[in-house]
């Protein structure tokens, strides 16, 4: 490698630009949470429904662009495929403050324009995605903030009896950093058209984080402990894993596809070996007389 000035000179200058894309590339994070989950009835069918919210995680508060996110499932809460099925639906009102039915500021027009994509992704895994339509500019306040907000409501129908839906967030890598912040003018006329390119473009989150806790219908803690009091470790675990921070409950463990492939009664903290179960997601459920707390499990 020749050492002359110019070249330094033209290293220094290409780690700025890389520097500088890694600052802006993290000045954002974002957290996703579950709130408000609950079983309804509408007189024929049963329904599970849920709030996805939405918070900067403390950090810096920004427009919400366009995103994608992933969903593991029970099929046998739900059955396979929801989307095929017609069993899924994501709705948003703009009275009810969530962040999709957001108006720009000038009339009743939708920022994100159009009704998210719905894919199945598994037979036991979903997407949702959206796109901005207007620019970033058309909306004056930053709508992702430190205070959770609704993103969407989600509904799903039941196959059948409700049973523990094991409804959670697939945030894992090749899942994850799929968020961006809106996307420019980022000043301008109320009806202004997104320009995603150049000084305009958006910033990929790559800081985003996964809160599956608030999924479960009805109480979401066990007697006295709160869902965040107790963690999986490691996870995802390879060999073994313990559940740390509870005692004294029944544990039960089920696969991906609601199958149960583990229980494990008055667990005190021991490790638990992984002999037996294939690699892949898994659904920890917690549970005593008073409740029970639902958190997923890799194994590796």
């Amino acid at each position: 490698m020749k050492k002359n000035y110019n070249s330094l000179k033209n290293i220094v200058a290409v780690a700025s630009l890389v520097l500088g894309g890694m600052v802006s590339m993290t000045a954002q994070e974002i957290n996703f949470s579950f709130a408000n989950a609950t079983n309804t009835n509408d007189g024929m069918n049963d329904f599970y429904e849920v709030d996805v919210m939405v918070d900067n995680n403390g950090v810096s508060d920004f427009k919400m662009g366009e995103g994608l996110l992933y969903f593991d499932y029970s099929t046998a809460a739900f059955g396979s495929n929801i989307d095929a099925a017609g069993t899924i639906q994501i709705t948003y009102p703009n009275a009810g403050g969530y962040i999709l039915g957001q108006f720009v500021d000038a009339a009743a027009a939708n920022f994100f324009g159009t009704t998210p994509t719905v894919n199945d992704n598994t037979t036991s895994k979903v997407a949702v995605s959206w796109t901005q339509t207007f620019a970033a500019g058309t909306i004056a306040a930053n709508n992702v903030t430190s205070t959770p907000t609704q993103l969407f409501h989600i509904r799903i129908q039941y196959a059948g009896a409700p049973v523990d839906p094991m409804f959670s967030f697939d945030g894992s890598a090749g899942f994850d950093d799929q968020t961006f912040t809106a996307c420019g003018p980022f000043v301008g006329g109320p009806f202004d058209s997104a320009d995603c390119t150049g000084p305009n473009a958006p910033t990929q989150i790559t800081s985003d984080f996964f809160d599956s806790t608030g999924s479960t219908p009805g109480s979401l803690s066990v007697e006295g402990i709160s869902a965040e009091a107790f963690e999986i470790y490691p996870n995802p675990a390879k060999g073994k894993f313990q559940i740390r921070g509870i005692e004294n409950v029944d544990v039960t463990i089920h696969d991906i596809n609601g199958k149960l492939v583990r229980t494990i009664e008055s667990y005190e903290g021991e490790e638990l070996k992984t002999n037996g179960m294939q690699k892949g997601v898994y659904f920890v459920k917690v549970s005593n007389e008073a409740s029970k707390v639902t958190k997923k499990l890799i194994i590796e």
